[in-house]
């Protein structure tokens, strides 16, 4: 954990957070809303680490973001995956390693890293 200016100490998902809500208004232009087919949800997903890199993998796969309104994940079809990113939320704080680490046993169970758009975009 860091401290902010006020000496408040910043917890990694406050941060995670906070970094996901400055990507939603500096890329709000390259995501809409859209209800996905029940046959683009059944697809293997691939996991994106930021919103930044799930709008880099669009931008350079020449694809949109979609935001569904029927649940909180963004998602990019491509070449029969489902990219997606989920944001982190702050109610629900982790315990252990994975609080100070920034890690969760997800990150265990990554197939493939895709570093080439500056993030990280799973498969599994």
């Amino acid at each position: 954990m860091s401290r902010g200016r006020l000496g408040h100490t910043i917890t990694v998902r406050v941060r995670e957070r906070l970094a996901y809500e400055d990507d939603r208004r500096d890329f709000d232009e390259w995501i809409s809303p859209i209800r996905l087919p029940k046959a683009a949800v059944d697809l293997p997903r691939a996991e994106a680490t930021t919103l930044g890199a799930l709008v880099d993998f669009a931008i350079d796969t020449d694809n949109s973001v979609v935001d569904d309104p029927d649940d909180s994940a963004y998602y990019v079809g491509h070449d029969g995956y489902l990219y997606t990113y989920h944001p982190p939320r702050v109610d629900a704080e982790p315990t252990g390693e994975s609080a100070q680490t920034g890690n969760s046993s997800a990150d265990a169970d990554a197939d493939h890293d895709d570093t080439s758009s500056g993030g990280r975009v799973r498969c599994r």
